[in-house]
């Protein structure tokens, strides 16, 4: 049996981390003096995985698992990064913070135990892209401007099938995923999106309602996402800046909210979902009766290629826990259903976060 824990060791904690710290040691060296008395770092680790479930019945189909780190900094001088330089801000009292991050993502039909293609369901398929983004919030006004530029690639390259298999037998998972050469093939990923959020009304510092929407582009996916959020609780202004509520002078060290998010994407295109734009000639295992006997025997076939939904809902509630330079955060995110003839899909959300 292949010995997957010192695979993922040799390929992941010397290749990508290596990668990783060469992100890192872009950041301006100038970030030794942080705006405001913010923090100068943040670290985040993110994971969502369908395992984690509201309802106590963890599952591992469609949005299985995405995995996700990022350094976040902010500067005291204007960035020379060539990115940085034409990315919108939130006017001249803009808090501009910036990050970058490597993300894994997942999905899988709804018995990875089966080695055929299974209809009416969602695909295999993995994506693993680096990101670049701005975080540009303006405190006076109560506005904030994201822009993320993402790119990597999906298909076996993203090594999916690795991934999951790493995970199961660490973990001693006894559902063994065997679909993976069903899965989409190659492909490049290139995507920009932007984020626009505006407070639209506030109860003193307990209640704030944010509109938001964001518009995505690229060869992963297209399309637009409209949604307001509700956020109760003991916090700071949540336009302070993306690190700013943890430090400040005057800021609540202890914060505890809740944050409620009900929305609706028009999707256009999803890679993940329907196979990347230049891979038209995937093949996925199917089993046919053997000429003249009870036996079936296997065929590769050209892959169909899903119809996506192109209007999805969802709603998303979350805790948030924040004591000093940490947070915590557990999320519940229900969607409808992203490819026609499928099912609606269930998954959960772990953060945290670190400031230096």
């Amino acid at each position: 049996m292949p010995n997957y824990s010192t695979l993922f060791k040799t390929i992941f904690m010397k290749k990508y981390f290596t990668i990783f710290l060469f992100l890192l040691s872009q950041i301006n060296a100038g970030t030794a003096v942080a705006q405001d008395e913010r923090p100068v770092i943040m670290f985040r680790g993110s994971d969502d995985n369908d395992f984690y479930n509201d309802r106590g019945k963890g599952t591992d189909d469609a949005y299985t698992n995405g995995t996700g780190f990022d350094v976040f900094y902010n500067k005291n001088k204007k960035s020379n990064f060539f990115l940085d330089r034409w990315l919108p801000k939130a006017g001249d009292s803009s808090v501009n913070t910036f990050s970058v991050g490597l993300m894994h993502v997942m999905y899988t039909p709804s018995d990875i135990t089966r080695s055929y293609y299974q209809p009416n369901d969602y695909a295999w398929s993995a994506a693993m892209y680096g990101s670049h983004t701005l975080y540009s919030f303006n405190p006076v006004k109560k506005y904030a401007f994201i822009t993320e530029t993402d790119a990597g690639v999906m298909g076996p390259a993203a090594l999916g099938k690795l991934v999951q298999s790493t995970v199961h037998h660490l973990i001693q998972d006894p559902a063994i995923p065997k679909g993976w050469d069903n899965q989409f093939g190659d492909d490049a990923l290139i995507n920009m999106s932007f984020t626009a959020e505006k407070e639209l009304a506030h109860v003193r510092n307990f209640i704030e309602i944010i509109g938001s929407g964001k518009v995505s582009a690229g060869t992963m996916n297209d399309g637009l996402d409209l949604s307001p959020e509700i956020i109760i609780g003991i916090m700071n202004p949540y336009f302070n800046g993306y690190m700013g509520h943890n430090t400040n002078t005057g800021s609540k060290k202890v914060q505890v909210y809740l944050k409620y998010k009900p929305g609706i994407e028009v999707v256009a295109w999803n890679s993940l979902l329907e196979g990347g734009m230049l891979d038209k000639d995937y093949t996925v295992k199917v089993s046919k009766p053997e000429t003249n006997s009870d036996k079936t025997a296997d065929e590769h076939v050209k892959g169909p290629h899903p119809q996506i939904e192109n209007l999805v809902a969802y709603t998303a509630y979350s805790l948030v826990v924040v004591y000093n330079r940490f947070s915590i955060s557990y999320s519940q995110t229900h969607n409808s259903e992203s490819v026609k003839n499928t099912y609606s899909h269930t998954y959960g959300n772990i953060t945290s976060t670190y400031c230096f």
